[in-house]
Parts: C-alpha cells; structure tokens; sequence
C-alpha cells in the first residue's frame, strides 16, 4: 500500500497550490500527466475497498 500512497502527497500539493495560488504558483503540466496513473490506482484501490467499509455500505 506504500507504493500506491506515496504520490499522493505530491498530487495533494499540487491540488492545493492550483485552489490557492500566489504570485510563486507553478504547475508542471508533465508531473500531472505522469501522476494521473497513480491517481487512477487510488480510485480504484478506493472502490475496492469501500464495500468493506461498513459505514459506506448500502
């Protein structure tokens, strides 16, 4: 699970500096693409999960 988790933090940072951003603010267009995978694999590490979730179950 430390694979799949260690981009987040960048993708976090990323995500923060794009909804606050100041006169310093730059975002590498090539880091977002090459992070997008590992963002798709915490989406579906998430979906797999939830259902195992009891507060998430329907």
């Amino acid at each position: 699970m430390g694979a799949l988790l260690r981009p987040v933090n960048r993708i976090r940072v990323t995500r923060h500096a794009v909804q606050y951003p100041d006169a310093e603010t730059y975002i590498d267009a090539d880091q977002v693409r090459a992070d997008l995978p590992a963002a798709v694999k915490l989406v579906e590490a998430a979906e797999q999960a939830l259902p195992h979730l009891s507060v998430f179950a329907r």
